[in-house]
């Protein structure tokens, strides 16, 4: 199921910082063309959690909620220590949808 949330945060990140998709796409070493589809809707977001913090960072964004929203879950909630951090978190960021 391709994730429309994602491409939300995405083009708010870009209206609110005044960005191109292609500035963001080389910004961030990603194919202009693989961008445009996933914000259409036709491509799931990138697989790397790598390219999606760097997305997050070009648009200044929080890269935990930019994971997420792509449907994955970060890396440092993944282990059992970080269980109870990453339930607050997924809460939060369901409440505001």
């Amino acid at each position: 199921m391709i994730n429309n949330h994602f491409s939300k945060v995405i083009k708010a990140g870009l209206k609110r910082n005044n960005v191109s998709l292609r500035c963001l796409s080389r910004g961030v070493g990603l194919d202009p063309s693989f961008l445009s589809k996933v914000l259409a809707g036709k491509r799931n977001p990138p697989m790397e959690e790598r390219s999606l913090v760097k997305i997050a960072r070009y648009l200044n964004c929080d890269a935990d909620t930019l994971v997420l929203s792509a449907g994955r879950i970060p890396k440092k909630y993944q282990t059992a220590r970080n269980r109870q951090k990453f339930l607050a978190l997924f809460r939060q960021l369901n409440s505001k949808r």
